[in-house]
């Protein structure tokens, strides 16, 4: 049995890091501890899988510096916006936090 080359095939992929602001140790039970960045499929395929070569992770500073299309990512959504976010920038590619 052949197997096929791994692919992505959600359109949008969603990274969640734990961390406070203040720098005190953060809670993974408080949903305000953690930062969700939305990343559209268009921008990983296209831009990140040029840089990253055959590495199989990505740190978030490697996502941040690689990403020149604000449309294809969101960096440090609340919880509260998520949902929002996802939708728009699955469905329309539009990025950024929302207003």
């Amino acid at each position: 049995m052949k197997l096929c080359p791994p692919r992505r095939v959600a359109n949008v992929y969603v990274f969640c890091v734990l961390a406070r602001k203040d720098g005190s140790r953060p809670d993974p039970l408080l949903l305000d501890d953690w930062a969700f960045h939305v990343v559209r499929k268009d921008f990983l395929d296209r831009d990140l899988d040029r840089e990253l070569n055959d590495r199989k992770s990505v740190t978030m500073s490697r996502l941040r510096d690689n990403c020149q299309n604000a449309a294809l990512v969101a960096f440090s959504v609340n919880y509260d916006e998520l949902a929002a976010v996802i939708t728009r920038i699955g469905k329309q590619g539009g990025g950024g936090r929302p207003k």
